[in-house]
């Protein structure tokens, strides 16, 4: 249907529903207190979606969990070396060592 003057109040009153009905809602929405990161903001003014933003976020996390994941398994690497060396060179003193330990352990079970 082609808008002219004499169709116009007609077309008018007819999208008023929905638009009523989305201006409520936009004002339901503002009631609501969500707060949006700055970083979000930023990269929908450089014209990128928020989900690139939350794809872009995820990716770093997951960048930094393998890196302390690689930390963790060089520190677990490392404390095996030690207390084999440990072993071999101070086998009493590691045998202490296990024992105060285990009792470390059942204390603590105990709490």
């Amino acid at each position: 249907m082609e808008l002219t003057l004499e169709n116009l109040p007609a077309e008018l009153s007819s999208l008023m529903p929905n638009f009523v009905k989305h201006i409520q809602t936009i004002d339901k929405l503002s009631s609501v207190d969500i707060e949006i990161p700055g970083a979000v903001i930023d990269y929908i003014d450089e014209g990128q979606s928020s989900d690139a933003f939350f794809r872009d976020h995820l990716l770093q996390t997951m960048q930094g969990c393998r890196v302390a994941k690689g930390r963790v398994e060089a520190f677990e690497k490392f404390q095996e070396s030690l207390q084999s060396e440990v072993n071999i060179q101070f086998p009493l003193l590691l045998e202490a060592y296990q024992q105060s330990e285990a009792i470390f352990t059942q204390t603590r079970e105990q709490q």
